[in-house]
């Protein structure tokens, strides 16, 4: 199997750290990072076998939708 790379958007960034303020605030910052490292795992995981998910060309071309957690 081939790796690809995986790149995070700028997007992707602010959003994280708006996920994990949000967490932070209804409980604390070492449980919002916990969660923020889980999300980053997993997405970083995606580097191989990358085709999982369903593929929804009805969205975007080529956009593959999978669950976390």
């Amino acid at each position: 199997m081939n790796r690809r790379e995986v790149v995070y958007s700028p997007e992707v960034e602010d959003d994280l750290t708006q996920l994990f303020d949000y967490i932070a605030g209804w409980s604390n910052d070492q449980t919002a990072l916990n969660y923020i490292s889980r999300i980053e795992a997993f997405c970083d995981g995606l580097d191989l076998a990358s085709e999982r998910g369903t593929l929804r060309n009805d969205i975007r071309a080529g956009l593959r939708i999978v669950g976390f957690e």
